[in-house]
């Protein structure tokens, strides 16, 4: 789909609101023109003389149209306006709508500031489109018709023959000067795009930027990269004025051959005074439109840029058909034989998992402990469906997760992970994260178990404290706190804590772990940890290394057995003393 069906698609879709903004725009061009003639019909009644009650008959018309200019100028721009307005929201909707069925490598392709440059540039500019350059669009091919029918129909149509040639060199002219506009567009876009990633990354990182006193390099990496694209959009600004300069220049020239032209038809009194006014000023109307022609061709190219890169994002194919959504009720988890390698780029040649099974039942609790690099990571993710599988590898309620939708397991699986999602708000509005509204009570009861209950109260405004962006105002340990209690909300069935007991002390995890154990007993839970004491007490425990199941059984099982987990379990016994008393 090319960029001009693209937009023509989008009009379509909304093209009664769009058919009677039209119209209403061309019955205010109507209006305009006829308050012109009737302008200079009146002038010639002056020069005529005794035409007294006629003059004043004409005022009142023109009152009658200028009244009727206003109020059609009211109309027909937000009717447009609002049409385009929705088209974003469309394709805002769409745009998200994808990036949720993207697999995971997407995003390790695309920065967030490359797709933040989707959302706020590239739709912002498909909007102007529709919007304004449609308005100015609409305007000038109508007005230069309609008044082209006007001069033939009321002027000397010698005249109007004239104009319309040099109109239509001038429209040539204003073709040529913009060429070579659209790869300069194109250059700058991609610039501006590498500096919000840029941004984004410096605003992300700046704590750490801070502690390692990076500030002055990053500040003038930056520095130097707007620079670059300020002389790219000063090149491109000169080019724009250029063309202007060039089209008032052959326009001003065009008005005095035109006045020398009509001088002929004066001396002959075929000419009044009226119809030279009223020719000037439809003549300035249409070449007024010829300036905005050269900013319709600069501007469409510069949209028709962004409208590339939207279109080739809506455009990648998904793949996996339409499914049925099913409800699970969480009773069993399955992996079977699960061999994979997720990074369809081939940035990794053999498989990140070899055979991996396990089975749970509703009720259990697995732990999954493993060096950094062992595949725990891979399998969460595959878990929450983040990474395509073979079929019938992975199972919930014996239903193989590839024949159901994926909302079914995203209703199905929850995850807690190290990296906390805290939005701006109170820490009652963070924590209801799950529901529209819970009771205050639920609220404080999942704190409670999330042991974050009494560090809220000590708090001036309690539930009611207002976070900042990313949670800045709290500990590690307390955003990981919060980020547990919407579990103990969560009316997910399985539930998954990957490596988000990190940020607090062992006797504190335990405590919490304990809480899931007594208050989590319906469900499936899985924890993910490097940490021998946040898996101790899980019903099952499984030891990965190198992608593979090294080791499975209980706790007793797998000390008794003398092989990787004992050696952790002695190595960490070495490093922070009994594990259980910690």
């Amino acid at each position: 789909m090319n960029e001009f069906k693209f937009i023509l698609k989008k009009i379509w879709k909304h093209l009664f609101g769009y058919l009677i903004g039209t119209i209403l725009q061309i019955a205010f061009i109507i209006v305009n023109l006829e308050m012109i003639k009737l302008v200079g019909n009146t002038i010639d009644l002056f020069n005529e003389g005794n035409n007294q009650l006629l003059v004043l008959h004409n005022a009142k018309i023109v009152i009658i149209l200028a009244v009727s200019y206003a109020c059609l100028r009211m109309l027909w721009r937000p009717i447009i306006i609002s049409m385009a307005k929705k088209i974003k929201k469309e394709l805002i909707e769409e745009f998200y709508k994808k990036l949720y069925k993207f697999p995971i490598n997407f995003y390790t392709d695309k920065t967030s500031g490359t797709i933040i440059n989707y959302l706020q540039n590239d739709i912002d500019l498909i909007e102007k489109l529709l919007s304004e350059k449609y308005i100015l669009l609409i305007n000038n091919v109508f007005v230069t018709l309609i008044t082209v029918i006007y001069m033939f129909k009321y002027i000397n149509i010698k005249i109007t023959l004239m104009a319309v040639i040099v109109i239509s060199i001038s429209y040539i002219i204003a073709i040529m000067l913009s060429k070579n506009m659209y790869s300069k567009y194109e250059d700058a876009r991609r610039t501006k795009r590498k500096n919000t990633s840029k941004l984004t990354e410096i605003l992300s990182n700046i704590k750490t930027i801070k502690i390692f006193n990076k500030k002055e390099e990053y500040i003038d990496n930056y520095r130097e990269a707007e620079e670059k694209l300020k002389s790219k959009e000063i090149k491109i600004a000169k080019k724009k004025d250029k063309v202007t300069l060039y089209l008032n220049l052959y326009t001003n020239i065009s008005y005095a051959f035109i006045l020398m032209y009509i001088t002929i038809f004066i001396k002959e009194n075929t000419f009044t005074i009226g119809s030279f006014v009223e020719f000037m000023t439809y003549f300035s109307l249409i070449t007024v439109r010829n300036l905005n022609y050269s900013t319709l061709f600069s501007e469409y190219k510069k949209a028709k840029v962004s409208i590339r890169k939207i279109i080739q994002i809506l455009n990648i194919p998904v793949k996996g058909k339409k499914l049925p959504y099913k409800k699970l009720e969480g009773k069993t988890l399955e992996v079977k034989n699960l061999t994979v390698n997720p990074y369809e780029d081939n940035t990794v040649k053999e498989n990140i998992l070899k055979n991996v099974s396990f089975k749970l039942q509703k009720g259990e609790i697995l732990g999954i402990i493993g060096k950094t690099g062992s595949g725990k990571s891979t399998l969460v993710n595959i878990l929450a469906e983040l990474y395509s599988v073979p079929e019938n590898v992975i199972k919930v309620d014996d239903i193989d997760i590839n024949e159901m939708a994926p909302r079914s397991i995203q209703d199905t699986i929850d995850i807690i992970t190290q990296d906390n999602f805290i939005f701006k708000g109170s820490i009652y509005e963070n924590i209801m994260f799950y529901k529209d509204k819970y009771t205050k009570d639920e609220v404080k009861e999942a704190c409670k178990k999330a042991l974050i209950h009494n560090q809220i109260m000590k708090m001036d405004d309690k539930y009611e404290t207002l976070l900042s962006e990313n949670g800045a105002n709290l500990s590690i340990g307390q955003k990981q706190k919060i980020r547990i209690a919407r579990s103990f909300l969560s009316m997910k069935k399985i539930i998954i804590f990957d490596e988000c007991f990190a940020g607090l002390d062992n006797k504190t995890s335990n405590k919490i772990i304990e809480n899931i154990r007594k208050y989590l007993n319906d469900k499936i839970v899985i924890i993910v940890s490097n940490n021998i004491n946040n898996i101790r007490l899980c019903d099952k425990i499984i030891v990965m290394e190198d992608g593979k199941i090294i080791e499975k059984g209980t706790e007793k099982e797998l000390i008794d057995k003398k092989k990787e987990y004992y050696k952790m379990y002695e190595y960490q016994k070495y490093i922070v003393g009994d594990i259980y008393d910690n």
